[in-house]
């Protein structure tokens, strides 16, 4: 889907958006109002704004990858959410950012790639501290955890050490 302010809108449950490829969209790919939903083995290029926005509780996300987009990768304001084996390369902004939404966080952001997001700055944000981010690859990570950005004060606490190691799950990825 080429040159759509809002490529795809839900605003309801069990969506879902399973292979498909957004590029060079001036706005949105993939935009989820509310309620739940899937977006599995999408590519996210070239993009503006957020290539995908999840605004409800119990949304999945996986097997996708974001590249160079003009905004963030992933942006979630709700809970129960779940992003697993993506990868993040070259956005502008973050590769994630989880906001504070209504009720208990409590999203999961693990076994992910990020490289090079946010011009080099931190490559992912959190408004709480409740959400779980756990071995997900930071090409910018130096310590024992990945301090995120953002006013949670969350970390990744067990980030991959070795590209490949995330890499390889994203190559094998079914």
């Amino acid at each position: 889907m080429n040159q759509a302010t809002l490529a795809v809108y839900f605003d309801g449950l069990g969506n879902s958006v399973t292979d498909c490829a957004f590029d060079d969209n001036t706005g949105y790919g993939v935009y989820m109002g509310g309620g739940t939903g899937t977006v599995t083995g999408c590519t996210f290029a070239n993009g503006g704004n957020f290539a995908a926005q999840l605004l409800g509780n119990g949304n999945f996300v996986r097997n996708c990858t974001f590249d160079t987009n003009a905004g963030y990768g992933v942006y979630f304001n709700g809970g129960n959410n779940s992003l697993d084996t993506c990868l993040f390369s070259a956005n502008t902004g973050y590769g994630v950012i989880c906001a504070v939404g209504s009720g208990v966080p409590v999203n999961a952001i693990a076994n992910n790639c990020f490289v090079g997001n946010n011009g080099g700055g931190v490559q992912g944000s959190d408004g709480t501290a409740l959400n779980w981010w756990s071995h997900n690859y930071w090409s910018d990570d130096a310590g024992t955890a990945y301090a995120l950005a953002g006013g949670g004060g969350n970390s990744d606490n067990n980030p991959w050490r070795r590209e490949n190691q995330v890499t390889g799950r994203l190559r094998s990825r079914s």
